[in-house]
């Protein structure tokens, strides 16, 4: 993923949601700061305030990572790592 694109994800469903970045801060519990600096390609989304984002936002936390074009791609998943296959 290139520098910035979860940021204009996130930004894309904000907006889409009508919330401030400050509106958005109080529903998730990540500082105002943290997401303008998200959204602004200056810090990358950890894992934590993603997922609070998501929560907050209504959506799933692939979704600020991956737009829905590569979000249904198939994922290899192997079950056993002894397993050669």
């Amino acid at each position: 993923m290139r520098a910035g694109a979860a940021g204009n994800r996130l930004r894309e469903i904000r907006l889409g949601a009508s919330l401030t970045q400050q509106q958005l801060s109080q529903l998730s519990g990540v500082s105002q700061w943290t997401i303008s600096r998200i959204e602004h390609g200056k810090r990358d989304p950890q894992v934590g305030p993603a997922y609070r984002l998501a929560q907050a936002l209504g959506v799933r936390i692939e979704d600020i990572f991956f737009s829905e074009s590569t979000s249904d791609m198939p994922i290899a998943v192997r079950q056993n790592a002894d397993d050669p296959r």
